[in-house]
């Protein structure tokens, strides 16, 4: 081949490259997928036809086929920066968050202020849980580029994952002021647990919440059963479902027809096949789109749909905010208002919600008459329990224990439970296991409070039955504040451990203090956190209060209103039946006390 013609195929080359990169622009994926490939038959090696014909294939969905590509990219360019970064993208399309890190790390090495590839490596470096290396990637990000389309209160709730308190001040602040902003808050939970302050979570619900979408007239009623239905993508073995199992088995038929809506995991989990003989008809929806299930639950004539989930992991508003029955409830799976339009009602008590906090909730308050969390009285418990030896406890020391997620736990709290070891000598304090950063940022927490590392103890996972027996080998349970032990308080309660806490403001800060008191133990709820420390340090050191408050709580298993769930069916059913009756007689949703 001449000089001539080498010039001219180059030229062709070039030429093919820049068409394939404006059909591509223009969304004509097909179109440059093939001119791309004509360009590799005579050029195999190029590596800028290797990468975009990759980012074609992860955009058409075959990600292990873009691996192929762009690691074929990369192999004949190692720095290729742009390609690394496509590689990355492909390797967490395929749930390979380390590879994907491991090519993000490369990218970034060659270009630092690669904005894409920060944002990608922080989603990657969270699903591995290394959350605090998500958080400083995300900063880094921001630092480029202040108005990305992400939440800059992202890095505190990372942070929170794993106890990494360096910047406790500066986080919390950040993710106010992306709140009060208008900004994409991070994950709703990470919210209440961050800030304790009802207003703030309703603005930030407010900003995750779809907007309605306009749907067709209902018929205002007909005769027969009040038609529930409860939906969510939890059921099975979890948190929310392990309390409302017997509530649905309990719904009394000649009122009332229960339909659940599923679309969560549910394979090989034995808990899910009590939730399907407990229906009277269930729906697996895992397949439709939002709004595909809100016509289904219309078509089934629901009157009043249940909304388990709120901004939970699993959770689909856009069913409800597609309008999925005439009355929308949001019920026990997220301790807190919903800040839509779409959702008539939110189902408390009075402690929860005390009268004259309303106006922090978008929805119309409903209060029950005990409290408004249900319980399941088949919660079985192991009948043999772990010893204190092979959960790493030491024999004959108090135990105070806390079974709340780690990103519960604020640094003021850990201090004051810092002081109550270090003023009861021997003790320890026993924690739920999870990410090993957040154990690691613990230790190191309890050493510059001058108490050692050993003196953590971290629970392996166990079922659920085996969980609730070794509770037994605690003395004292200790919640955390701003969101408190929900099912884990009632767990706790339900296996004879006693619980101290101390509420705030929002709903998620007053759940433990419901339960309590539910239990028919108010004492135990303290008025601020030197009267919570004063109160667990002085039951430490009483060990008759400890083993009255121990027999009291075994008698209340059979007589406290926590745990009586056929009287909190009665309640809960009244509180349906008026929201039903309000609707039907052309009422606007209106607070309901039971």
């Amino acid at each position: 081949m001449t000089g001539a013609d080498r010039g001219a195929a180059a030229a062709q080359i070039a030429q093919w490259l820049r068409d394939g990169v404006a059909l591509h622009q223009a969304g004509r994926l097909d179109a440059a997928a093939a001119l791309y490939a004509r360009l590799l038959a005579a050029q195999p090696g190029n590596v800028d036809a290797l990468n975009l014909s990759g980012v074609i294939a992860l955009q058409q969905g075959d990600a292990a086929h873009a691996v192929e590509l762009i690691g074929a990219a990369v192999a004949g360019n190692p720095f290729f920066a742009d390609a690394l970064a496509n590689l990355g993208n492909a390797y967490r399309e395929l749930s390979r968050p380390a590879e994907a890190v491991a090519a993000y790390d490369r990218a970034l090495r060659l270009q630092p202020k690669q904005i894409s590839a920060l944002v990608n490596r922080s989603e990657a470096r969270r699903a591995l849980g290394q959350c605090g290396g998500a958080a400083d990637d995300l900063e880094r990000a921001f630092a480029l580029a202040p108005d990305l389309p992400l939440s800059p209160g992202q890095p505190a709730a990372d942070r929170a994952r794993v106890c990494d308190w360096t910047r406790r001040a500066e986080d919390v602040a950040a993710l106010r002021g992306a709140i009060a902003a208008g900004r994409e808050p991070p994950g709703m939970l990470e919210v209440m647990a961050l800030c304790d302050d009802p207003d703030l979570q309703r603005q930030a619900a407010a900003r995750v919440a779809p907007g309605a979408a306009p749907v067709p007239a209902v018929a205002a009623g007909r005769a027969g059963p009040i038609r529930i239905g409860y939906f969510s993508g939890d059921f099975r073995g979890n948190a929310m479902a392990f309390l409302i199992a017997e509530l649905i088995e309990l719904h009394d038929r000649d009122r009332f027809e229960v339909v659940g809506y599923s679309w969560g995991p549910v394979e090989g989990d034995p808990f899910h096949a009590r939730f399907r003989a407990a229906f009277d008809r269930f729906e697996d929806v895992s397949a439709l789109n939002d709004a595909a299930v809100a016509s289904l639950a219309r078509d089934h004539g629901i009157d009043i749909a249940l909304d388990l989930g709120g901004y939970t992991r699993l959770a689909r508003p856009g069913v409800f905010a597609q309008c999925a029955a005439p009355v929308q409830v949001n019920y026990l799976g997220y301790p807190g208002t919903l800040g839509a339009d779409w959702t008539d009602y939110i189902i408390a008590d009075r402690v929860v919600i005390p009268s004259g906090s309303e106006q922090s909730y978008a929805e119309q308050v409903v209060w029950l008459p005990g409290c408004y969390q249900p319980n399941d009285r088949r919660r079985a418990i192991a009948r043999t329990a772990p010893n204190r030896l092979a959960e790493g406890l030491p024999e004959g020391a108090f135990v105070f224990a806390c079974f709340n997620q780690p990103y519960k736990i604020d640094p003021e709290l850990f201090a004051g439970w810092m002081g109550l070891l270090r003023a009861l000598p021997g003790s320890v304090l026993w924690l739920i296991g999870g990410l090993p950063e957040a154990a690691a940022n613990l230790r190191a927490a309890a050493q510059t409070h001058g108490v050692a590392a050993g003196r953590l103890v971290f629970a392996a996972p166990v079922p659920l039955d085996v969980h609730l027996a070794r509770h037994a080998l605690a003395d004292l349970a200790l919640d955390t504040r701003a969101c408190n032990g929900h099912t884990t308080t009632s767990d706790a309660l339900w296996a004879g451990l006693p619980v101290v806490t101390c509420p705030g403001k929002a709903f998620a800060a007053r759940v433990a203090a419901s339960l309590l008191d539910a239990t028919g133990l108010p004492e135990l709820v303290a008025g601020s956190l030197a009267e919570y420390l004063a109160l667990a340090g002085a039951l430490a050191r009483d060990p008759g209060r400890m083993a009255e408050l121990q027999a009291r709580l075994a008698a209340a298993r059979d007589t406290c209103s926590l745990f009586d769930t056929p009287a909190y069916v009665r309640g809960f059913e009244a509180a349906l039946a008026e929201m039903h009756r309000r609707r039907c007689a052309g009422l606007a949703p209106a607070p309901i006390k039971v």
